[in-house]
């Protein structure tokens, strides 16, 4: 008896454990995190091209 109730203790803790210490990234959000870096670090430094979402290049604007 006593070893079932060290298990299942011992599960909740284990549970509490990855509840409050293990993070779990979603991809939308990973995603979206890496387009606004790529977007306020290079826009500087990406005068004259632009970013083309079909291809996922960057192209000369035409514009410029």
């Amino acid at each position: 008896m006593f070893a079932i109730i060290s298990l299942v203790v011992l599960s909740l803790l284990g549970g509490a454990f990855v509840y409050f210490f293990v993070e779990f990234e979603e991809e939308g959000e990973e995603e979206e995190t890496n387009s606004e870096a790529i977007s306020t670090a290079d826009e500087e430094s990406t005068e004259g091209w632009i970013w083309d979402e079909e291809s996922n290049e960057w192209i000369e604007d035409p514009n410029y």
